[in-house]
């Protein structure tokens, strides 16, 4: 009987398909890191979410480990592996539409000014003409990354009547409806709104560095509901602050440990918070009680795929 070791809150939908086919789960949610690899001696599966970066180091003593399962989308907390055969897979479709629709929500908040608009009436203050919107469908929206999420979005704005570009860098023949489908460089060009959905790899960090955003041929909207690591804050509060940013989104951020900030981080989040044409959301755009379930079904499902395929 394969042992499987879970080390992060998972939905009991997981746990119950995998018992049903007969493995053996370890469910230690509250475990501590510092345990985490003496656990895993006897385990064929690890399941992670977000506790640890696992390492080479970590699974020395994994000699039976032969699949890690990443409940989530993004793999950049898996950092490096020992030299043998270790499969990886994730449930980038469990949440996609979750983080979707968020972005589409913060679009729409950022295009109607909705945390200015809210602030005011609670001070009082009937501000009509100060908040007047901007309608999505008179907009080009630049999507960049067209996987689970990136296609999930375009989905979502087909009703806009905006015009809906794509970029996929490793891509080709993916428009669906009104999506079009272009070159970056006609992306960025033609864009009113970016969103990134790409993950965090070593080619997409600081993809929004301060180069980026002086290489803009006119104020954008932006949105980051991907990963933190994507943008130098600091070079965006300066774009923001230049008039090259007309709003941003950001469900993510590059440091998220808020009472762990350098200097330099605090004083730059303190200047971004204070900002009104920044909208912030902690990390929640995949954290839906529907993802909730939906990534531990599709994570179950692989699991099993990988066992019975061998």
């Amino acid at each position: 009987m394969r042992k499987v070791l879970i080390i992060d809150d998972v939905h009991v939908a997981l746990l119950d398909q995998l018992r049903l086919a007969g493995f053996e789960v370890s469910y230690l949610p509250d475990i501590a890191p510092s345990a985490v690899a003496d656990a895993l001696s006897d385990a064929a599966v690890l399941v992670v979410r977000s506790k640890i970066k696992v390492t080479a180091e970590l699974l020395q003593k994994a000699d039976k480990l032969e699949l890690i399962a990443r409940a989530g989308s993004g793999m950049d907390n898996i950092v490096s592996l020992p030299n043998r055969p270790i499969a990886l897979v994730n449930a980038p479709e469990g949440n996609a539409q979750a983080v979707a629709e968020h972005t589409l929500m913060l679009l729409l908040a950022m295009l109607n000014q909705f945390r200015s608009a809210d602030a005011s009436v609670r001070q009082f203050l009937w501000q009509r003409e100060e908040h007047r919107g901007t309608e999505l469908s008179e907009l080009t929206v630049g999507i960049i990354g067209h996987g689970h999420v990136g296609g999930a979005l375009a989905q979502l704005l087909q009703p806009f009547g905006c015009r809906i570009l794509a970029y996929d860098k490793y891509k080709t023949d993916f428009a669906f409806g009104k999506t079009e489908v272009c070159s970056y460089e006609h992306l960025m060009e033609a864009a009113d709104v970016v969103t990134f959905h790409v993950p965090l790899t070593k080619e997409t960090q600081q993809w929004m560095s301060n180069s980026w955003f002086q290489s803009l041929q006119k104020p954008i909207w932006l949105i980051n509901a991907a990963r933190g690591e994507l943008v130098d804050a600091e070079a965006l509060l300066k774009a923001i602050e230049q008039g090259r940013i007309l709003g941003a989104a950001l469900d993510v951020l590059p440091n998220e440990k808020l009472n762990q900030l350098a200097f330099h981080e605090q004083a730059c989040y303190q200047r971004l918070f204070a900002s009104q044409k920044v909208i912030f959301t902690p990390h929640i755009a995949g954290w839906t009680t529907a993802s909730y379930r939906k990534i531990s079904e599709v994570l179950a499902q692989k699991i099993l795929f990988h066992f019975h395929a061998k």
